[in-house]
């Protein structure tokens, strides 16, 4: 049975100390109002002390003891347990035991010490600080900070709002009901929360992943740590280091602060701020929300119809719904987005490149883009701007639009249209269409059959040799340049069309046409219209087609076809020479002429001073030594010419139309 000692009142009147002093038993000791000195001796005593100054004097070994005390107050040596008693907002600290400290109702500061010591708030706003080795922490009610110290404590925050922070070691942590702060330095520290039980927050210097039913998580320090979130909507937040924040399940929201962070959504609909650095923000699934703050950031929504700001700096957007925005201001850098739907680069958005394999479109706005294509066919338009577009592999259709704009076509067959400006198209690989529209373009197609449309005389077209069968359709007068074949002119003007040194075909428009083959073996088309064609050099082919057309076959066997209308065929004295016989199909010599104005040349003697209708004869029977003949023979259908003293003719003109064989000197001109 424990000992009940008092002290002696009068001592307390005379303000002298009072002593008290136990037995050898279990004692309650019971102080004065003044000071009391304590001697508890053997027996686990129990001390009640009013004042701060009393003294209490244990020894090792002499029990287990226990002080109740109303005011601040230290547990002397060889004293393990202290209980706050009353309503003050009284401190109490612990010794190098293994010490109990017990608070009161009020606002208490306890603090243990060294030892595996036992902390209680009880009720009021209370401070606990373990201090050295293992301690056990318990807010108990009210808005507690507990402080495990060193060592590897247990820390629980019972009700109220709540801060805990183990300290060193490997820290067991639980908040309880309330809005709870953690705070965590060791990878091993274990933070619990139950459902309904506030909304909680950990600050960590260290990479941790924040535990069920924990909100928030921030990481501290300048670490490059990594922040995972779990199944609530969380808040984390990056520290001055190169993060990686993931928020998992949730409508989570991340900050990463300075550095260049990593910042995954995960689930649901997430709000991902980059704030400095050049940080990558992906949103995962769920419409998110992406803000990349400073920096060179890249941001990719991922599933969803999300919304994105890279804020300042060369930002990187990818974009896989049609529904994704992306806003950018005024110089806020060079911008591209990178998407696999059909999207229009928004305002300030510089660049926008296709990716994936589908046949999507790609439009530009108002500002210097560069648009790419992807594998598919595509369709690119510029808009405004001084743009560049390449088209990649697939069959495309690239628009540059407004101002002066490069389009390179890249694989496939592609359609290029350079719009106003004065633009650069290049075609690539494949069979290419090339349209520079107004202006005055450069156009090279490159590999394959390409097409070119020429609507200005200082458009160029580039070809090299060996680069496939190319045409040119021109609205306006054009010389076909080197390694183009092909010539046709468009619309209804009077305009000429040359050829170069290969085998060209040139076709004329609803006009009057000057076709001119050059070189080679052409082929010329009049067309309608009052046309004139001149084969050139080589084998050459001319049709006149519609009008009254004037047919010069040049050097070389050529076929001339002379169509309908009034038409004219050309000789010159260049084209007599042995061999040399042109083709004369469909010629009605009821309408058609022969100009031999060019073959004056060979007239000498006594018919330098006649015409050559005058020269002309049918089937002679024999010949005069002295004049020269124009010989038409009506059972070959042949056209020859005889210079005096020869003893033979050369033939220069053969005809294929029966009405030929009515061919008279009226039908010469010259």
């Amino acid at each position: 049975m424990a000992n009940t000692l008092h002290p002696l009142y009068y001592n307390v009147a005379n303000n002298e100390s009072v002593v008290i002093k136990g037995t050898t038993r279990d004692d309650v000791l019971y102080g004065s109002l003044g000071h009391t000195v304590f001697y508890g001796g053997l027996g686990n005593d129990v001390y009640h002390s009013k004042n701060a100054g009393d003294t209490i004097v244990e020894y090792e070994y002499e029990g287990n003891d226990t002080v109740y005390a109303d005011t601040n107050f230290t547990l002397p040596t060889h004293v393990e347990n202290l209980t706050l008693t009353g309503y003050g907002n009284n401190y109490g600290f612990g010794n190098n035991s293994n010490n109990t400290l017990i608070g009161n109702s009020g606002n208490n500061r306890l603090s243990g010490g060294r030892g595996n010591d036992t902390l209680h708030g009880m009720d009021g706003n209370d401070l606990l600080m373990g201090g050295d080795d293992r301690d056990y922490l318990y807010g108990g009610s009210g808005n507690d900070v507990l402080q495990g110290g060193e060592g590897n404590d247990l820390l629980d925050g019972g009700y109220g709002n709540d801060t805990l922070d183990g300290g060193s070691g490997a820290d067991s942590m639980s908040g309880g009901y309330g809005d709870d702060i953690y705070y965590v330095d060791n990878v091993n520290d274990t933070v619990t929360e139950w459902w309904g039980e506030g909304t909680d927050t950990i600050y960590s210097s260290v990479s941790y992943t924040a535990p069920t039913n924990v909100e928030n998580l921030t990481l501290t320090g300048y670490g490059n740590n990594y922040g995972f979130g779990n199944n609530s909507d969380n808040t984390l937040i990056g520290n001055s280091g190169n993060n990686r924040l993931s928020g998992g399940r949730g409508n989570d929201t991340l900050h990463g602060m300075d550095g260049n962070d990593l910042l995954m959504g995960g689930d649901d609909r997430d709000y991902l701020y980059g704030d400095s650095g050049d940080d990558v923000l992906q949103g995962g699934e769920g419409n998110d929300l992406l803000d990349g703050g400073y920096g060179n950031d890249t941001l990719d929504g991922g599933s969803g119809a999300d919304s994105m700001s890279g804020g300042y700096g060369n930002d990187t957007y990818h974009v896989d719904n049609i529904n994704d925005t992306v806003t950018e201001r005024w110089f806020e850098g060079t911008d591209t987005i990178y998407s696999s739907v059909s999207y229009t680069a928004p305002t300030n958005v510089e660049n926008l490149t296709l990716t994936g394999y589908g046949n999507n479109y790609g439009f530009g706005n108002n500002s210097d883009n560069t648009l790419i294509g992807n594998s598919g066919n595509n369709h690119l338009s510029g808009g405004r701007g001084n743009d560049t577009l390449h088209g990649m592999d697939g069959n495309d259709l690239l628009m540059g639009g407004d101002d002066r704009d490069y389009l390179y076509g890249d694989n496939g067959d592609d359609v290029l249209q350079g719009g106003e400006g004065n633009d650069l198209l290049d075609g690539g690989y494949g069979n290419d269409t090339l349209d520079g529209g107004s202006g005055a373009d450069s156009m090279s197609g490159g590999y394959g059959n390409d097409i070119y449309h020429v609507d200005n005389i200082n458009d160029t077209v580039t070809e090299r040799w060996f680069e496939g069968t190319d045409t040119i359709y021109s609205s306006v007068s054009y010389t076909t340049p080197t390694n183009v074949e092909n010539l046709t002119l468009t619309g209804s003007n009077n305009i000429f069309g040359i050829g170069n040194y290969g085998d060209n075909t040139l076709t004329g428009n609803s006009g009057h046409n000057r076709l001119s083959g050059e070189e080679g073996n052409d082929t010329l088309y009049g067309m309608s219209g009052d046309d004139t064609l001149s084969g050139g050099n080589g084998y050459d082919y001319l049709n006149g087609g519609d009008g009254d057309d004037y047919l010069a076959g040049g050097l070389g066997s050529d076929t001339i076809v002379t169509g309908a209308g009034k038409d004219t065929v050309a000789f010159t004295a260049a084209d007599i020479r042995e061999g040399s016989i042109d083709r004369l199909t469909d010629f009605n010599s009821d309408m058609d002429k022969l100009d031999l104005s060019a073959m004056r040349s060979l007239l000498s003697g006594n018919s330098a001073n006649l015409s050559w209708s005058e020269m002309f004869v049918r089937n002679p029977a024999y010949y005069d030594a002295d004049r020269s003949y124009l010989v038409f023979d009506s059972y070959q259908q042949t056209l020859a010419y005889r210079a005096a003293g020869a003893s033979s003719n050369t033939v220069f003109a053969k005809f294929d139309s029966d009405q030929a064989a009515w061919l008279n000197a009226s039908n010469i001109i010259g």
